[in-house]
C-alpha cells in the first residue's frame, strides 16, 4: 500500500510537541557533555577516595609549602608602560639638598622684596608750621609779611 501524504495542518498540530521534546533532549545531552554527566547514579567509590598515607604517618598531614611568586602578575604586565615609548613627563625628583636650596632662595627673595619696599616708602611728613598754613602760593616772604600784618591787627584789637 502506498503512503498517504499528510496535510500541512496535521504537521503543524503534531510538530510543536515533537520540536519541544527534541529541544529538551538536545539540551540535556549538551549539559551532560559540558558537566561530565549526572552524579546521581554514580557510586561513592567513584566520587570519593580515601588517603591512607596520612594514617601511616601517624595522623600528621604533609606540611603545605607556599610558592613564592617570582614574576609579574598578569595585571601588572597588562598595565605596565610600553618600554619602547619614552615617558612624556619627567617627574621632578626632590632631594633633601634641593629642597633646602629652594627654601633658601625663597627666603632671599622675600628679604630682597622687604628691603626694596622699605627703601621706596615715602618719608614721613612733618606737621605743618603756622607759616605754612597761611602760605597759599608757597612764597615765604609773603607769608612772613602777611603774618606780621595779622599780628599787628590782632594786637590792635586788644
Amino acid at each position: 500500500m502506498a503512503k498517504k501524504k499528510q496535510s500541512k495542518a496535521s504537521w503543524r498540530k503534531r510538530g510543536a510537541e515533537f520540536e519541544e521534546a527534541a529541544a529538551a533532549a538536545r539540551q540535556r545531552r549538551d549539559q551532560e557533555q559540558r558537566t561530565g554527566g549526572s552524579l546521581e547514579m554514580a557510586s561513592d567509590s567513584v566520587l570519593f577516595s580515601l588517603d591512607t598515607s596520612v594514617a601511616k604517618r601517624g595522623g600528621q598531614a604533609l606540611p603545605v609549602r607556599k610558592k613564592k611568586h617570582t614574576g609579574m602578575l598578569a595585571t601588572e604586565r597588562k598595565l605596565a608602560p610600553n618600554p619602547h615609548i619614552p615617558v612624556v613627563g619627567n617627574e621632578r625628583k626632590a632631594t633633601l639638598r634641593s629642597t633646602e636650596v629652594l627654601r633658601k632662595q625663597r627666603m632671599n627673595k622675600l628679604v630682597e622684596r622687604a628691603s626694596r619696599r622699605r627703601a621706596h616708602s615715602a618719608p614721613k611728613q612733618l606737621p605743618p608750621t603756622p607759616d605754612a598754613l597761611m602760605d597759599l602760593w608757597g612764597d615765604r616772604t609773603t607769608v612772613q609779611s602777611s603774618a606780621s600784618k595779622m599780628k599787628a591787627a590782632f594786637e590792635a584789637r586788644r
